[in-house]
């Protein structure tokens, strides 16, 4: 019997979530509460930055690396087979990373040591950088990125053409009780059954379970980013004390 799961929320994770279920035979819909892969949805998958690397690994805990480690492996061949089933490019390419001050150097480089990620101490002026936070930078070349919005068309032209279904436009009521859940209701009255939920809401996720997970404390956090075309781009991601400045294949 084919399982039938309702992935909560259309980002990048419950995108990629609802291909691999759809990989292992299961019957799948999505429900978005603005629109999947779009523009006007405002969403962190649209307009993230795209580092395939978590910035500054040595300040978070193991368990979020060994996550974020496991997930960056898939990256490359994940963008290769929608390249291959969609005809859509993700801009998937390793640029590096470069670390300008102010940062711990010695923690930096003892993590990228234990992790085995390829680090050495440079010079930033070497990448043609002008620091104004000083000249001792730490480059890590094998850091990758992706284009969030190339990889959410992606993502949508896959789901589309594998029939996984997709409620946009949709809102759930908020679960009131610990429940076996089998049926969740929406805000227009509709009934949705499933054999299993998965909630991938991110920052929105605890509006949903707060009555159920009072200890999920999550809340959204607002960034800025600016797209643009400067006169000379930059060869590598460059990162310096919470900015990072990511340069794209089309000069932006």
């Amino acid at each position: 019997m084919t399982k039938k799961v309702v992935i909560v929320g259309g980002g990048i994770v419950g995108c990629m979530t609802a291909m691999e279920l759809v990989n292992r035979g299961c019957k799948v819909t999505i429900v978005e509460r603005n629109q999947i892969a779009s523009q006007t949805s405002g969403e962190s998958s649209w307009a993230g930055g795209g580092i395939v690397f978590p910035l500054l690994p040595w300040l978070y805990s193991d368990a979020v690396n060994v996550l974020t480690s496991y997930g960056a492996k898939f990256y490359p061949q994940i963008c290769q087979r929608l390249l291959r089933e969609t005809g859509i490019d993700t801009d998937f390419e390793q640029s590096g990373f470069l670390l300008l001050p102010k940062f711990d150097t010695d923690v930096a480089a003892a993590w990228c040591a234990n992790n085995l990620v390829p680090a050495q101490p440079v010079k930033a002026s070497a990448f043609g950088v002008q620091s104004l936070s000083g000249e001792d930078a730490l480059w890590l070349p094998t850091v990758c990125q992706v284009r969030p919005p190339y990889f959410m068309q992606a993502m949508r032209k896959w789901l589309e053409q594998n029939n996984v279904s997709m409620l946009e436009h949709t809102e759930l009521k908020p679960l009131k009780e610990i429940q076996q859940l089998h049926e969740w209701q929406t805000v227009s009255g509709e009934t949705l059954t499933a054999d299993q939920f998965v909630v991938t809401s991110g920052a929105w996720s605890f509006e949903l379970l707060k009555e159920t997970s009072a200890k999920l404390n999550i809340k959204p956090m607002r960034g800025q980013i600016l797209l643009y075309k400067p006169e000379k781009n930059l060869e590598q991601i460059v990162y310096r004390e919470g900015f990072y400045m990511i340069p794209r294949r089309d000069g932006y």
